[in-house]
């Protein structure tokens, strides 16, 4: 069996981490053999170890010697993997640190697989757009195969001239949506645990604390949406660098004993059944995985215009303008709707999961035969 080299940067709360964690999985128990190297800044996901041989190198910095030793111990590491493997698959969210490509390129990997996880346009200064420009350039040329999440994540990656080659192809972040099914007794004891009475409509988010999530747009807008309707409560789960900025601002705009705060939580499912509406008020994504599992789980969405078409393709999603005025008009008309019913739609979600084609199986299945 084949052992393909997976490089990429595996924070442990990140969607491209979660990604991998789900599908490769999957893939060890066909038989794949798969070495994992990890340039991520900053909480290195331990977890991937599971998936076979696993290996850490220097991430991608800005200073001189920072970037030295990345491109020393990348390479390193890459010449290890190519005397067992000869296809390498980066999970990347930028092509601004497009040395990996290049360096497999050097090392003779036979086929480097771009896989782009995220839509950064519009988001970076110019000093960083122009480096993902030049890498779109060095990808286009070195990659053999380019991969990606959504269409949105496609055109910020590759050009129309690629997405017009026969090894292009959209793989969606699946899901399994049994997985995610709505439980009403977990949601009571999950509630109990948290504090949040029975009768409170729950707004849950999940997302790592970063400026691209908007958590702090979201917690200005609950807070507007809280002085209209008493019975709301805003559940954050995850960490990340902004987090402790965005507590302080939840105890600024005085609302901290109607909102928890979580952390990072390895499994939040029994989380989700708590929400009654999933916010995402995301600056971008490529297509996010936990608004699916929250869909599968029956949760309602509001999510911001910066999501690809396929993000609202299956479940109850409402898109709405990055405006806080039209998005406190959205919550308080759902939260004087009163708690959903999630278990109705999660069991009609994953009917729609499957004649979508976007199921974890389904995804499974499109990376093994890329690999073939």
């Amino acid at each position: 069996m084949k052992t393909i080299t997976l490089l990429g940067p595996f924070n442990q709360d990140n969607g491209i981490t979660a990604f991998v964690r789900n599908n490769y999985t999957q893939l060890c128990s066909q038989g794949f053999r798969f070495r994992v190297i990890n340039i991520a800044r900053e909480h290195p996901d331990e977890g991937l170890r599971q998936l076979g041989k696993y290996r850490t190198a220097a991430p991608f910095g800005k200073r001189p010697d920072q970037l030295m030793k990345h491109l020393r111990t990348v390479r390193r590491e890459l010449q290890v993997a190519r005397q067992t493997s000869s296809i390498i698959h980066l999970h990347l969210d930028t092509l601004v640190n497009f040395a990996p490509i290049l360096l497999a390129r050097e090392e003779g990997f036979q086929r480097i697989i771009i896989h782009a996880h995220a839509d950064r346009r519009g988001q970076d200064r110019w000093e960083r757009d122009r480096l993902h420009r030049l890498g779109m350039i060095v990808a286009a040329h070195k990659a053999t195969d380019f991969i990606a999440c959504s269409q949105f994540a496609a055109d910020y990656f590759y050009p129309p001239a690629v997405q017009q080659r026969a090894t292009f192809k959209v793989i969606v972040n699946g899901v399994a949506p049994e997985k995610y099914r709505f439980d009403a007794h977990q949601a009571r004891i999950t509630r109990q645990r948290l504090g949040i009475a029975p009768d409170k409509f729950v707004i849950g988010h999940l997302g790592r604390f970063l400026p691209q999530k908007n958590q702090q747009f979201l917690l200005r807008t609950f807070a507007r949406v809280h002085q209209q309707n008493q019975a709301t409560h805003l559940v954050l789960v995850g960490d990340g660098k902004q987090l402790a900025a965005t507590r302080e601002l939840a105890a600024r705009l005085g609302i901290t004993a109607n909102v928890t705060f979580t952390g990072f939580l390895r499994n939040p499912r029994l989380v989700m059944n708590t929400f009654d509406l999933f916010a995402l008020p995301s600056l971008y994504e490529g297509l996010s995985l936990s608004l699916q599992e929250n869909i599968a789980n029956g949760t309602p969405a509001l999510i911001s215009p910066n999501q690809s078409p396929e993000a609202h393709q299956v479940g109850q999603v409402r898109v709405c303008p990055l405006d806080e005025q039209q998005w406190v008009d959205e919550l308080v008309a759902a939260a004087a709707h009163g708690h959903p019913d999630k278990l109705t739609y999660s069991v009609a979600n994953a009917v729609a999961f499957v004649n979508a084609g976007y199921t974890l199986t389904a995804t499974v299945q499109q990376l093994a035969a890329l690999y073939e």
